[in-house]
Formats: C-alpha cells, sequence, structure tokens
C-alpha cells in the first residue's frame, strides 16, 4: 500500500477548492484512514499529546501540506493547529503518512509503512501501520509509549490489540535521557522544564535501525508525548554523547513545539539512567 500514498497525495491536492479539501474526496482516496481519524474523535489518546511544528529543520521545508492537516483535524474534531503548531499526535501519525517531502533520512511516513517498529518489537497485528487489524495507528502507538514513558498504565478500550496489552514491557531495555531547567514560558513565572528521550532497543535490529527513540516533555507535572521514530545505534551513541555534556545549552528538539522557549536553548542538567519498567 506505501507505494500508492503519493498518488492519493496529490490527488486529494488537486481535489481542494479555495484551499480546502472536502472531506467527501479524502475519504475517497484514503478510506482506512478516515475510518481511524474518525474512531480517534474524542478519544483519550488524544489529550497525552503536545504541540509539533510541521517544519523540517534539515530541509527547511514544511512536512505536510496544512490542508491535509486541516482536514484531518476536521475529521478528527480537533482544533490541530494553533497559531503556527499542531496536534503533535496526529501530525505525527496520520500527517507523516501524508507527507510529500523527500528529506536525507527517507521520508516521513516510512516509519509507520515500512513495519519497522513492528518488526523490531517482534509485536503482530500490524499495530504500528496505516492498517492494524485492531484500535487505530494513533490509538495503538499512544498506548505503547505512554505505558513505556509516562510510568503510568494507559487507557485501553476494546479494540487495542492484544499483543500490546499483553507485550512483556518489563524485558525492554529503555535508555533514559533528561534535560531539565527551568524558563518562563509566557506567564511570567519560571517553571520546572524537562525534554525526555527514551531510547527503547528493538528486540532485533531492522533496516539498521537497533532503538526507537520517544521524544516527551515534563511541564511541572503535565507530561505529554511529542514524537516516537526508529534510529541506528551510532545516532543512538551521538544522542547519549550530548547528555554527557552539561555546559552544551539544552534545546527542544524533533519539532517541539513550546511557546517561549529559546531556539539558542538554555544551560541546565542532563542526567543518563537506565528505566524500569
Amino acid at each position: 500500500m506505501a507505494e500508492k500514498f503519493p498518488d492519493r497525495i496529490k490527488r486529494v491536492l488537486n481535489s481542494s477548492r479555495h484551499g480546502r479539501i472536502g472531506i467527501r474526496e479524502f475519504k475517497k482516496q484514503f478510506p482506512d484512514l478516515t475510518a481511524q481519524i474518525r474512531k480517534d474523535r474524542d478519544s483519550v489518546f488524544l489529550h497525552d499529546w503536545g504541540r509539533s511544528f510541521n517544519f523540517d529543520e534539515h530541509e527547511q521545508q514544511k512536512i505536510v501540506d496544512p490542508k491535509l492537516l486541516s482536514t484531518i483535524g476536521r475529521i478528527a474534531n480537533v482544533e490541530i493547529r494553533q497559531g503556527n503548531s499542531y496536534h503533535a499526535g496526529l501530525i505525527h501519525t496520520y500527517g507523516y503518512l501524508l507527507s510529500l517531502l523527500p528529506t536525507r533520512f527517507g521520508f516521513k511516513r516510512e516509519r509507520w509503512t515500512t513495519g519497522v517498529i513492528d518488526s523490531g518489537f517482534e509485536t503482530s497485528e500490524r499495530c504500528f501501520s496505516p492498517h492494524p487489524e485492531n484500535g487505530t495507528l494513533l490509538s495503538n502507538i499512544t498506548y505503547f509509549l505512554t505505558k513505556i514513558s509516562m510510568g503510568r498504565q494507559p487507557f485501553s478500550n476494546a479494540e487495542t490489540p492484544r499483543s500490546l496489552l499483553n507485550y512483556r514491557y518489563k524485558q525492554l531495555v529503555v535508555t533514559r535521557i533528561c534535560e531539565t531547567c527551568r524558563y518562563n514560558l509566557g506567564d511570567g513565572k519560571k517553571k520546572a522544564l524537562t525534554f525526555i528521550t527514551d531510547l527503547v532497543d528493538f528486540q532485533k535490529t531492522v533496516n539498521g535501525n537497533s532503538s526507537l527513540v520517544i521524544y516527551s516533555t515534563l511541564i511541572d507535572k503535565s507530561h505529554t508525548l511529542i514524537t516516537c521514530f526508529p534510529t541506528s545505534s551510532n545516532s543512538k551513541k551521538e544522542l547519549l554523547a550530548i547528555a554527557k555534556n552539561n555546559s552544551t545549552p539544552i534545546v527542544s528538539r524533533f519539532n517541539l513545539a513550546l511557546n517561549g522557549f529559546p531556539k539558542s536553548g538554555v544551560i541546565g542538567k542532563r542526567t543518563v539512567e537506565s528505566l524500569k519498567l
């Protein structure tokens, strides 16, 4: 199915009138995605995500056509855009599936279309694909990431895949990088801010990828997900090397949109630890 995405995306974009894509035409080209997004309407899974920019810092281009993101938001009944930021969960799942931007790391959709995450963790039911057998792409990945990174039992429903409910999470090897500082995010008060990068080892290396990066933020007591993606052992080493240097400013990464936080970063404290699940 992956090879058909570009043609269908272009057909949907060409169908737009006055800067707006009709939901009927979107459903015609993407019936499975439309059904999943509708299932996610008013879902508690939507509340576990923060905000993200729709801009690739390496390619210096927008990642997803804003008209497509607007349509996803209308179907999900979510105000997907606020200022120049978007709902991180919707853009990093369904939005990235609809990206036409080639990057030096490949297309954004490939984290979902190649099956690398399912294969790496040896999950069944195509949990983390555009066509899951049970659940939705957004609800499945949110359940999985929440279970690993948030230290609490995630919400589940009748459609949550059994392969996720019964997964042996305690066998996972997780290295957590915490980057902590205090900063005024625009309300006149300095808040405790922690950028959390969890590096979760795959059960086996897949297409050169050996682990999953989970990026989230903790602002006071509010913990929200930002993104996840597979990465190589070399990239993991690079992230760990950065984590050992407290003299380097702490910066936001991976398209995190955080109101008031400077691009140049701030000085804070970094720690590395093994996370026990």
